[in-house]
């Protein structure tokens, strides 16, 4: 059972793969941009902080 399992898995393994990458590289740009967004929107209040 396990082998075969495994056998299908390899077969099918390209095309997840490929989408799998591309998803990947999506969620990392999303994450990084979320991160950016977040550290601008920090970084903002603390200098009105500092200002006022």
């Amino acid at each position: 059972m396990r082998r075969g399992d495994g056998a299908s898995t390899r077969q099918m393994a390209p095309k997840h793969i490929r989408n799998g990458s591309v998803l990947v590289r999506l969620v990392q740009i999303s994450s990084v941009a979320v991160n950016l967004i977040l550290l601008s929107f920090f970084l903002t209040k603390i200098f009105f902080n500092f200002l006022l």
